[in-house]
């Protein structure tokens, strides 16, 4: 008798992650946007753990595919701020206030997803 394992393997996953890009000193405006974070499964430890990489970021910018590095560097050269937004769902309703935010953190009923949204 033939036996198969039927256990699914683990794979790369795939999340998408809202970045805030800070303000330049130059003028450039704070910008926010929605990256595909690909996180490339590294196999298992002695205790049967999944281990993953660090996550790649990427997003669509006219129909191409670019690395998080696109957005590094401002117009004018220097190195931009970031921060990943970790949002907590609430009671509290969106406001102006999420969505022109420019920190990492939101506590509203959007979790996140709406937070920065006035930077686009």
């Amino acid at each position: 008798m033939q036996t198969t394992n039927t256990a699914a393997k683990p794979g790369n996953k795939i999340r998408t992650r809202r970045i805030i890009w800070a303000a330049c000193k130059c003028g450039a405006v704070a910008k926010a946007y929605d990256y595909a974070a690909l996180f490339t499964y590294q196999g298992t430890d002695k205790f049967g753990v999944s281990k993953y990489a660090a996550p790649r970021f990427s997003r669509l910018i006219d129909g191409v595919s670019r690395d998080i590095s696109w957005d590094y560097t401002c117009p004018c050269g220097r190195t931009r701020k970031s921060a990943i937004v970790k949002g907590t769902p609430s009671d509290h309703k969106c406001d102006a206030r999420c969505e022109a935010s420019t920190s990492g953190k939101c506590e509203c009923s959007c979790g996140g997803a709406n937070h920065g949204r006035s930077h686009l």
